[in-house]
């Protein structure tokens, strides 16, 4: 497969998609951890960790989201890739079997 100022712009768009799509949960992950921690160490802030532990959740459930997607598309990226080698290795024998030895 040859690679072209087309596909390698798609392939930064697609990274840097997938970098915003799980550094925004992880952010807010550790953020909100972050304040649970300040909240435990200085009470006198007057921080409520339960009033975060929702938004961790929420972000964990989107960032678990992603993950599976990511993983669901590089299973059927392989198995494409599989495919076609299979096809690739059945021409390439079609091939052999027609030339004269």
């Amino acid at each position: 497969m040859q690679k072209t100022p087309a596909k390698d712009a798609q392939h930064a768009e697609f990274l840097a998609y997938m970098s915003h799509e799980l550094r925004t949960p992880l952010t807010a992950i550790l953020g909100f951890t972050q304040v649970i921690k300040m909240a435990k160490d200085a009470p006198e802030l007057g921080l409520k960790p339960e009033e975060y532990i929702d938004h961790i959740d929420v972000s964990a459930q989107q960032l678990m989201k992603v993950i599976e997607a990511m993983l669901g598309y590089l299973e059927a990226v392989c198995e494409i890739e599989a495919a076609r080698q299979t096809q690739d290795e059945s021409a390439h024998l079609k091939t052999e079997k027609r030339l004269p030895t």
